[in-house]
């Protein structure tokens, strides 16, 4: 089930995006990172140290530069 519902939530982006793949797939991945991370500190109690944090921030900020020229 979670499988199908991250599928259509893809297709979602895509269509609202209209089909621009190298916007949507970079944002889409670093999006499940991130969700990873928060579900391992809240259901496993997982505490992300200082090398992880930065890293990913660090990955939110390349996405961010990468899609620039999408925001501007």
């Amino acid at each position: 089930m979670p499988n199908f519902l991250s599928f259509y939530t893809l297709l979602l982006a895509l269509s609202a995006f209209r089909g621009n793949g190298a916007f949507v797939y970079p944002l889409y991945n670093i999006g499940v990172i991130l969700v990873a991370a928060a579900v391992a500190g809240i259901f496993f109690h997982e505490k992300l140290n200082t090398a992880n944090r930065i890293g990913l921030g660090l990955a939110v900020l390349a996405i961010g530069l990468l899609s620039w020229q999408q925001f501007v």
